[in-house]
C-alpha cells in the first residue's frame, strides 16, 4: 500500500507543478516586457482580440514568432529537467507522461473554446469554462483552462458572476484520471520513441457551387509522396495479465502531392497484446515479443489544403479534428530488462471534410433568413501505411 500512496502523492505534486508551469508561462507572456509576449499576445490575441471575437469556424493558429506554444515550452522543459534530476528513471517517465497528457488535454480544450459549434458544447462544464475564458480576452485574468487553482492562488481569477461548479467538477475528474490511472494498475511501464516512412493514398473530392451555374465537381485518387513520420507511445503491460496492455500514442505525418497537402497529428488510445518468446530467468517477459495493437482517437488536421485550380476556381484550406482507426503489429527484441528495439507496421484510416456555406440566391442576399447553401465542399479519405523502427524503455 505504501508504494501506491507514494506514487499518488508524486503524481498529485506533478499535476500541480504542470498546471503551474502552464499558468506561469501564460501569465509571463502577457507582461509588456516579456521576451515571450510576441509569441502569445501578438499572435493568439491578435487573432482573437476580445470576447466579442472569440469564435471562428476553424481554429486560427499563430505561426513562427507568433506561435503561442513557445511561450509555454521553456517552463514545461524546465520542469521536466528538474524531474529528471530528482527522480529515478521509472518515476521520471511516469511524470513525463503526465506532463504531456495534461498539456495535450489543456491545449485541446482551449482550441475548442474558440470553435463555433464545438462538439463539446453539449456539456455544461464546457459552456461554463468557455464563458470564464472569454473574460481572459478582455482582461489579464483567467490564465488557465478549466482548473483555475493557480489563478485563485495568485488572484488572477475572475468569473464575471458565472457559475463554474461544472467546470470545477470536470477539473477534479481530469485530475483524478491523470494522477491515479498510472499508479493503480501496476505492471511493466514502457515509453517508446519511433520514426519511419508513411505512404498515403486518398480519395479526394472537391465541389464548388455558383449562382445560376451548374456545380463543379472533381474527384481524384491521389497517391502521395512518401513522408517522414515520428511519434511516441507510453503505456503499461499489466502484471496480472502480462500479455495485455494499454497505451497512449501521439505521432505526426504529412501527405503531399497532386494539389493536396494534409498535415496529421493522430492521438490514439491502444489496446495492446504481446506473445512472450525466448523467456529466461533474466527476461521473464521474453527476449522476442511479437505484438499487435488496435485503437483510435482524434486525428488533428491543422492543415487541409486542396488546390485543383483551374478546374475548381478557389483554393480550399481548413482545420479539422476527426476520429480515426489505428492498427499495428510488430516485433520487439529485448536487449536487457530495461531496453528494447522494435520494428512495426501501422495502418491508419480516417476521413476529413470541409464545408463553406454562403448565399447563392437573390432571396438569400436580400433576406438573410432565406437560408444559406453549400458554397464549397471537400472530402478526403486517407489510408496510410507506416513502416517504423524504434527504441523502447521498460520500467
Amino acid at each position: 500500500m505504501e508504494p501506491l500512496i507514494i506514487a499518488l502523492a508524486l503524481l498529485s505534486v506533478n499535476y500541480y507543478a504542470t498546471t503551474f508551469s502552464i499558468w506561469f508561462g501564460h501569465w509571463f507572456s502577457h507582461l509588456n516586457w516579456s521576451p515571450f509576449r510576441g509569441f502569445h499576445v501578438l499572435g493568439h490575441h491578435r487573432l482573437y482580440p476580445t470576447s466579442r471575437h472569440l469564435l471562428s469556424d476553424r481554429f486560427r493558429y499563430g505561426s513562427g514568432r507568433h506561435d503561442s506554444i513557445w511561450a509555454l515550452v521553456p517552463w514545461l522543459l524546465l520542469q521536466a529537467i528538474v524531474a529528471l534530476a530528482a527522480l529515478p528513471a521509472r518515476l521520471f517517465l511516469v511524470c513525463l507522461f503526465e506532463i504531456v497528457g495534461i498539456t495535450i488535454v489543456t491545449s485541446y480544450i482551449h482550441m475548442q473554446f474558440h470553435l463555433r459549434d464545438s462538439k463539446l458544447e453539449q456539456f455544461k462544464w464546457f459552456l461554463s469554462a468557455r464563458r470564464v475564458h472569454a473574460l481572459h480576452h478582455d482582461l489579464d485574468k483567467n490564465f488557465m483552462v478549466a482548473d483555475h487553482f493557480w489563478d485563485r492562488c495568485f488572484r488572477t481569477y475572475a468569473d464575471g458572476g458565472t457559475q463554474v461548479a461544472s467546470a470545477r467538477r470536470f477539473a477534479s475528474l481530469l485530475f483524478f484520471l491523470l494522477t491515479t490511472a498510472p499508479a493503480v494498475a501496476g505492471g511493466e511501464g514502457f515509453l517508446d520513441l519511433y520514426g519511419g516512412a508513411a505512404l498515403t493514398r486518398a480519395d479526394v473530392t472537391a465541389k464548388e457551387f455558383s449562382p445560376f451555374l451548374p456545380p463543379v465537381s472533381l474527384r481524384r485518387n491521389v497517391t502521395f509522396d512518401p513522408s517522414a513520420t515520428f511519434g511516441g507511445r507510453a503505456g503499461l503491460w499489466f502484471e496480472s495479465v502480462p500479455w495485455l496492455g494499454l497505451a497512449l500514442d501521439v505521432s505526426s505525418f504529412r501527405a503531399e502531392g497532386d494539389g493536396v497537402e494534409i498535415a496529421v497529428y493522430p492521438i490514439s488510445t491502444l489496446l495492446m497484446l504481446r506473445w512472450p518468446l525466448l523467456t529466461s530467468e533474466e527476461l521473464p517477459k521474453g527476449r522476442l515479443q511479437p505484438y499487435a495493437a488496435i485503437g483510435g482517437g482524434p486525428f488533428i488536421v491543422p492543415e487541409f489544403k486542396i488546390d485543383f485550380r483551374p478546374a475548381v476556381a478557389e483554393k480550399i484550406s481548413s482545420f479539422s479534428v476527426k476520429g480515426g482507426l489505428d492498427v499495428r503489429g510488430g516485433l520487439a527484441w529485448q536487449l536487457s530488462r530495461h531496453f528494447a528495439l522494435f520494428t512495426e507496421y501501422r495502418f491508419t484510416h480516417f476521413s476529413v471534410g470541409f464545408e463553406e456555406r454562403g448565399c447563392l440566391t437573390f432571396a438569400c442576399a436580400i433576406f438573410p433568413l432565406g437560408g444559406e447553401a453549400t458554397r464549397r465542399k471537400a472530402d478526403a479519405t486517407l489510408d496510410t501505411h507506416h513502416f517504423l523502427v524504434g527504441v523502447s524503455f521498460r520500467f
